[in-house]
């Protein structure tokens, strides 16, 4: 059987080859929110073994929210001693590798070191593509972030680079709390300056913005001041789909979201440059309008 070669940085990595097939996933409920079916990658296998050779090079997850919620990259997300030390009892897997830590596949050493440690899984994917549909997993996502929270647990969210994929629903929590989207892509550029969900993703998340916002009864102004029916609402991305370049400089190319939101929190419990904490330590309260250009 010939050795096949593969580069990552400046890491080159020789692997048996290996037969890669996508995996299908029927729809299920997950804590009561219905997980809407979906396929893997077709290089779940490989890029798994990649992401294997690579663990003991990991760096630790990245906090987002103190000792909650922390997002990293495949290689990260399998390394389970990075993992077991930062007490990462939930993980949402959004990339293409396989769930890295299942009943069976924590090593013995690991399991004499940590013995409590058998983290839950939430099993999804979709393609980093800006005609990717990722908002179909946001409520799913957010419920099982949310029962890790009432567990006590942390979670940690991670696709391939942990630059879109796993940006996006980490995005969408923050935005479920009551964060603005602005707020929220900020607070998390903060923390992972290398964070970049592909424009697709950033107008999913606006319409989602929306939705919430929807969902609590504020009203949306137009610019003459006067009440708007929500299905008038207009989000306005300017890119270049014509260009034939990589999503990198399509993602360049993004102009703007034209959207501002008005927000008036409760000053007791957090000030405009606080970072976000874990649910139910102080919460948000947020009266809004929004204005289109």
């Amino acid at each position: 059987m010939n050795t096949q070669f593969i580069t990552v940085g400046d890491i080159r990595l020789s692997i048996l080859p290996i037969k890669d097939r996508a995996m299908v996933y029927q729809e299920q409920f997950v804590g009561g929110v219905k997980v809407p079916s979906f396929k893997t990658s077709t290089r779940e296998t490989s890029l798994s073994v990649v992401a294997i050779e690579l663990a003991n090079k990991a760096d630790k997850p990245t906090e987002i929210i103190e000792d909650f919620l922390y997002i990293s990259d495949a290689v990260t997300a399998a390394n389970s001693g990075l993992l077991a030390e930062n007490k990462i009892s939930h993980i949402v897997n959004i990339s293409p590798c396989i769930n890295f830590f299942g009943p069976s596949r924590i090593t013995y050493c690991i399991s004499q070191r940590y013995p409590d440690w058998k983290p839950k899984y939430l099993r999804l994917y979709v393609s980093d593509d800006p005609k990717g549909k990722i908002s179909k997993f946001f409520e799913v996502s957010n419920s099982f972030i949310h029962e890790a929270n009432q567990e006590g647990g942390r979670v940690l969210i991670h696709c391939w680079a942990g630059v879109s994929r796993s940006a996006t629903l980490v995005l969408a929590y923050l935005l479920k709390q009551g964060l603005t989207y602005l707020d929220a892509f900020n607070h998390l550029k903060k923390r992972r300056p290398i964070i970049e969900p592909n424009p697709g993703f950033c107008l999913q998340l606006t319409k989602y913005e929306i939705e919430l916002l929807k969902a609590q009864g504020i009203p949306i102004n137009g610019n003459t001041g006067t009440k708007r029916k929500y299905n008038e609402y207009e989000v306005v991305i300017n890119a270049d789909d014509n260009d034939d370049d990589s999503r990198i400089i399509k993602r360049r190319k993004l102009k703007r979201i034209v959207l501002i939101i008005e927000v008036h929190r409760n000053t007791d419990d957090l000030d405009s440059t606080s970072a976000p904490s874990r649910p139910g330590s102080g919460d948000i309260n947020i009266l809004a309008s929004l204005h289109f250009d």
